[in-house]
This record gives structure tokens, C-alpha cells and sequence, in this order.
């Protein structure tokens, strides 16, 4: 747990002499009641030296699974800046209960990389500032990175003032039930070669 307050955040950032530190992993716990909260943190210049190509592994923020357990962060009010490859990255089945308030800025790729079925249980608002990454100018990197995959739950996608870019596979929209895909006023989606959002497919 990163606790720090508005008037006092913690403050992570390298040694004297040091480019970069790694990373911050939130792994899934084995109780469902036990929760990763980082709030109100600064987190400067996260990632690895020497510089690495895409690698959804580095990120000053990391969230992932542990076996059949996947974590489900509450990440809230931190500054994330000068990342060395991402800013915060979901894997696997991973998304955040809580993602407000942040401003993540300066990362070499995207802010955020997160897969298309987590996309909506995540980003539930409007309160993060996300602009100002890719400073790598490399291309689909220019909003947050999604993974495309099955869509299965019905979610919301708000307008998170950068777009989302989908890549890697495509957006399959279905489920079992009338699972509903809905973009808010202001929402961007940007596709990359030969991605398509597919809707009702079975």
C-alpha cells in the first residue's frame, strides 16, 4: 500500500546517479477482500536502463494475475512521469477497481495498456490526465494501447481525452447474453491496420 496524502504523497523516483528505477507489481491476492492501493504517489522516471523496445512488463504501475488470482488495484491521485516504456499496465484478466485522478505524463509508449474486456471496468470517468506520452513518437501509441479481445461484459467506454488505440487483435463484442458496448460523447477509437470492432458474432 502507497498511502501517501495530497499535501504529503510518496515519492518514489531513482537513486543519485541512477537513470531509472523498475517497476511497482500488483499481483493478485489469495483473499478476495484484500485489495493493491496506490494513492497519491509521485512516481519519476519508472522503467529500465538500458532503454528496452515495447514491453507491457515495464511500467511504473504493473498489474497482473498470480495463478487463477488477478489483481485488481485501487490506483488513485498519483503522478506518474518520465516512464521509461508505460506508465501503467494491466495483464491478463488484471483491471483497476478505483482509476481517478491520476496524471500520467512523459512515458516513451502509451500512458496506459490494458486488454478491450477490462477497458470499461476501469476507466470509469473522466478525472485522469493522460495526455503528453509517446514521446517515442512510435506508432499506435498515441492514446492508451488496447489489446483487442472479447468483449463478454456489458461496459461503458467514457472519453478519456486521448484515444483509444486497438491493437493486436480485434474487438469481438459478445457473450451469452445482449452484451452492450457503449462509447460516451467524445470517446475516440483509433484501429490499427486490418483491426475491426466486430459486434453480436457468436
Amino acid at each position: 500500500i502507497l498511502a501517501g496524502t495530497a499535501d504529503k504523497p510518496v515519492t518514489v523516483k531513482p537513486a543519485s546517479g541512477v537513470a531509472n528505477w523498475y517497476r511497482i507489481v500488483a499481483y493478485g491476492n489469495l483473499s478476495p477482500t484484500a485489495l493493491s492501493s496506490i494513492n497519491y504517489s509521485v512516481l519519476n522516471l519508472a522503467g529500465y536502463t538500458p532503454v528496452q523496445p515495447v514491453n507491457e512488463g515495464i511500467a511504473a504501475i504493473r498489474s497482473v494475475c498470480l495463478s487463477t488470482n488477478c489483481a485488481t488495484p485501487i490506483i488513485t491521485n498519483n503522478t506518474i512521469t518520465n516512464s521509461n516504456n508505460y506508465g501503467v499496465t494491466f495483464g491478463d484478466l488484471s483491471y483497476a477497481s478505483a482509476f481517478t485522478g491520476n496524471t500520467i505524463t512523459g512515458s516513451r509508449f502509451s500512458a496506459v495498456r490494458i486488454r478491450a474486456n477490462y477497458v470499461g471496468r476501469t476507466f470509469t470517468g473522466t478525472t485522469n490526465t493522460l495526455t503528453g506520452n509517446n514521446t517515442s513518437a512510435t506508432l499506435g501509441h498515441d492514446g492508451v494501447f488496447v489489446d483487442g479481445q472479447t468483449i463478454n461484459v456489458s461496459a461503458t467506454w467514457p472519453s478519456v481525452g486521448v484515444p483509444y488505440v486497438i491493437q493486436t487483435a480485434d474487438i469481438n463484442v459478445s457473450g451469452s447474453t445482449s452484451t452492450v458496448l457503449t462509447l460516451s460523447p467524445g470517446a475516440q477509437l483509433r484501429f490499427a491496420t486490418n483491426r475491426w470492432l466486430l459486434v453480436g458474432s457468436s
